[in-house]
């Protein structure tokens, strides 16, 4: 390996490690508005403490009209929102509105977990959170969708570009450019479904 190829790649690792470094960070311990949902369906009202979304896939921490602090898992409460609060290089904070429900991983499952409702409509998008990157996969989160005909199911990374165009077989448009070159992939579902919900509205 060369001097000049070994630069290179000092070069691109370094704007790499910067652009990774720039992106906002969770401005955690931080007490934002929130809302939470019981399973008797009574809505609660205060603030939740901003933590990784990972960690918010598991439990929640909620302080109430009393102050008092409360502890929530995925079989405890239906959903929540809150204001989620992330913070830049330069220390600016931005605050976000953030809507997570409890929900199996498995279709046949009891154990729950919080996931990020990305997108809502005719089709819905959820997003779970993991502290460990899924095999065959290149993020640390699995997507799962459901709609009105379609059955709630997980979007598999390696699978992604032919279980989207199946998905979205209506909307032939959409489909060309699933998998192609500065087309949709995986990273970008929600857009996705986004997209084929309002498409669906014109109709």
């Amino acid at each position: 390996m060369n001097t000049k190829t070994i630069l290179l790649l000092f070069v691109l690792f370094s704007f790499n490690f910067a652009f990774a470094n720039s992106e906002p960070q969770p401005f955690l311990k931080a007490m934002v508005k929130g809302n939470i949902v019981l399973n008797n369906g009574e809505q609660l009202e205060g603030r939740i403490v901003v933590q990784h979304l990972e960690d918010m896939a598991q439990k929640i921490v909620f302080y109430g009209d009393l102050n008092i602090k409360y502890t929530y898992g995925p079989d405890q409460i239906k959903l929540f929102s809150l204001n989620y609060a992330t913070r830049n290089e330069e220390g600016e904070v931005q605050k976000t509105w953030k809507h997570f429900e409890s929900k199996g991983v498995h279709p046949a499952s009891t154990s729950k977990v919080f996931m990020e409702k990305k997108a809502s409509g005719t089709l819905s998008l959820y997003t779970f959170y993991t502290n460990e990157i899924p095999k065959n996969s290149s993020v640390n989160y699995r997507l799962f969708i459901e709609g009105n005909t379609l059955p709630f199911m997980e979007i598999i990374e390696k699978e992604f570009n032919k279980t989207a165009k199946q998905i979205f077989r209506e909307y032939e448009e959409l489909t060309y450019a699933i998998g192609e070159i500065e087309g949709y992939s995986y990273v970008d579902m929600d857009r996705l479904v986004q997209n084929y919900n309002a498409w669906l509205i014109r109709q």
